[in-house]
């Protein structure tokens, strides 16, 4: 006898016990499968799955009770209340980063608007801070802002631009750019990145959800520190001179990023919270010169 919806959902939810987010990963899975959103669950919880359904399900769900993310088990995460495609190739966007997309907007606004601004994510990943801020500043603003958005990764970036063209097609440039080695002197007027923070041997590194990510996504060298000492080095460099620089950090992070920044003559340098209240960014004015 085939299972019904609110069976499966039933025997998925004693399964993924473990997670705080049973429920909601046990629907979201469902709603992949059959193409429908979770209203459609609750409104018919009596239609039967087909065996091909069946086996799709517990397949997934057998990922899922391993620890890989939810995110790369329906190809997709919200950030920015838009939706986004994921895959192994890049990270999960974590809600936390969108405070980046704030800082960006406000820094923005506080530039001359007299002619385009010119904005670069270093480190793109999946696109979404790009992506957001584009569709932000769309949203809220008449002036001109041009976009790039740049990654090591030919896979991230090719993820990035499909993400970029469902949401806001042609606005976003894309280069192949190890950090900034692609780029001229004195190009942008803001430098966004989220890079790799975590030390080698972060312990968080052992726990299921970042154990399928990608680890060049993730570490970056012995104290979690060597991408951030790049950017903000090389930073002062592709941006005009006056530019605001946006870099997220790990939580404990904070002191370290703010001396470097200082060390390499930023002023108005400050760290910004997350809605944890953990340190999360930091923010930097470059030196005039």
């Amino acid at each position: 006898m085939a299972l019904t919806v609110a069976q499966w959902l039933k025997q998925a939810g004693e399964q993924l016990q473990a997670y705080d987010s049973a429920r909601l990963d046990a629907d979201l899975l469902v709603c992949h499968v059959l193409a429908c959103d979770r209203s459609a669950l609750y409104a018919h919880p009596e239609k039967a799955l087909s065996n091909n359904q069946l086996t799709a399900l517990n397949a997934l769900l057998q990922r899922r009770v391993q620890g890989e993310p939810i995110a790369y088990l329906v190809e997709q995460r919200e950030f920015w209340s838009l939706p986004f495609r994921v895959n192994k190739d890049v990270l999960v966007p974590r809600p936390e980063t969108e405070l980046m997309i704030e800082l960006a907007a406000k820094h923005l606004s506080q530039l001359p608007d007299d002619e385009t601004l010119h904005v670069i994510d270093a480190g793109t990943g999946s696109g979404a801070i790009a992506v957001a801020l584009c569709v932000e500043w769309k949203n809220q603003n008449q002036s001109a802002l041009s976009i790039t958005a740049s990654d090591k990764s030919q896979r991230a970036l090719t993820l990035a631009k499909h993400n970029a063209h469902t949401h806001c097609p042609g606005a976003i440039e894309f280069v192949h750019s190890d950090w900034f080695a692609a780029f001229a002197d004195n190009t942008f007027d803001l430098v966004l990145s989220n890079p790799p923070y975590l030390a080698a041997q972060d312990p968080h590194l052992k726990g299921n959800n970042l154990a399928f990510e990608p680890v060049d996504a993730l570490v970056s060298g012995k104290d979690g520190l060597d991408a951030i000492r790049l950017i903000i080095a090389q930073a002062i460099r592709v941006a005009k001179p006056g530019a605001w620089v946006v870099l997220e950090h790990g939580a404990t992070q904070g002191d370290q990023v703010l001396q470097l920044m200082h060390d390499s003559d930023y002023t108005h340098v400050q760290t910004h919270q997350d809605f944890a209240g953990l340190d999360r960014m930091a923010t930097g004015y470059c030196p005039k010169y």
